[in-house]
């Protein structure tokens, strides 16, 4: 049975420890390439935390942002939805089948690599 319009797909559903990771923005919301914005996705319960920022060149050791950390709880339907309107990280997370995540009204982030 296919999903509900705006739920995601069982395969792209995933837990706050799955989703953990350091992740690198491949496309705008134009669906343009884009790279140099990132976040690091960090488990806490149900919920996800997040830190955004630019990556460095070098690493990802460098992704951060004045903000601190931008809460996001579960909203159903596999999504996560950011807890306050005034960080700058995206306005929801929604994972997609192919193992990227839509960070909504920003881009889409692929998840670096263990060793990258």
């Amino acid at each position: 049975m296919p999903p509900s319009p705006g739920e995601v797909p069982s395969a792209a559903k995933k837990s706050p420890s799955e989703l953990a990771g350091k992740y690198e923005m491949i496309k705008d919301t134009a669906g343009n390439d884009k790279r140099g914005l990132c976040m690091a996705v960090y488990p806490c319960g149900f919920f996800l935390c997040v830190v955004c920022g630019i990556a460095d060149k070098e690493s990802m050791d460098k992704c951060c942002c004045p903000c601190m950390i931008a809460p996001f709880c579960p909203i159903g339907g596999g999504k996560y939805m950011k807890c306050s309107a005034d960080l700058c990280a995206p306005f929801m997370i929604v994972p997609q089948e192919d193992g990227t995540i839509d960070g909504i009204m920003q881009g889409i982030y692929q998840k670096k690599s263990a060793g990258g």
